[in-house]
C-alpha cells in the first residue's frame, strides 16, 4: 500500500513517466482531478468508468479526450473567475461556458471581460450571444462553402462517376 502511495506522488510530481503507473485509471484520475479543476470527485469517477467499459483507458484516444475535458474545464474554471471579479455571481460564469461550448469561444469572452469590465449583467450575456451568433455564421459558411466545392466538382466532372 504504502508503495503505491509514494508511486503515485511521484507520477504527480513528475520524478518518473506516468506510463510506468501501476494502474492505468490512476493516470485518467490524476489528469481528472488536480488542484486546477472543479470537478467534484463522483464526475471524475463517473468519467474513469465510461472510459474503462468503452475500453479507452490506455491509447491517444483517451488522452485526446481527456485533455480536451480538461481544457474545457479549467477555460470554464477562468470564466468563471473573471465573471465573479466583475461582481457577478459564478453561476453567470457557468451558464456562459456552457452556452459557448467551445474553450476559443470562452478565451474570447475572457479577454473581452478584461478589456471592457462591463458594469451590468444584461451586457456580459449580449456579449455571450453575439460570439455564439459570430460561431454560427463561421460554421454556415463553412457549410456553404463545402457545398459550392461539391458543386463545382460535379460541374467539372460531370453527375455520373466514371470508372
Amino acid at each position: 500500500m504504502q508503495d503505491k502511495i509514494k508511486q503515485r506522488k511521484a507520477v504527480l510530481f513528475g520524478q518518473i513517466s506516468q506510463d510506468s503507473a501501476v494502474n492505468p485509471m490512476d493516470r485518467v484520475r490524476e489528469k481528472l482531478y488536480n488542484e486546477n479543476s472543479r470537478l467534484p470527485f463522483h464526475e471524475v469517477r463517473a468519467v474513469c468508468r465510461h472510459y474503462r467499459r468503452k475500453g479507452m483507458i490506455q491509447g491517444v484516444m483517451m488522452d485526446r479526450k481527456m485533455s480536451a475535458k480538461i481544457e474545457w474545464a479549467q477555460t470554464r474554471d477562468e470564466l468563471c473567475t473573471a465573471v465573479e471579479a466583475l461582481g457577478f455571481p459564478a453561476e453567470l460564469g457557468d451558464a456562459c461556458a456552457k452556452h459557448l461550448g467551445s474553450p476559443k469561444a470562452m478565451r474570447r469572452m475572457i479577454a473581452y471581460l478584461q478589456y471592457e469590465k462591463p458594469k451590468k449583467a444584461e451586457i456580459v450575456v449580449d456579449e455571450m450571444l453575439a460570439i455564439r451568433s459570430e460561431i454560427d455564421l463561421w460554421k454556415e459558411k463553412k457549410a456553404a462553402e463545402e457545398a459550392n466545392r461539391k458543386y463545382n466538382e460535379m460541374l467539372y466532372y460531370g453527375p455520373f462517376d466514371e470508372e
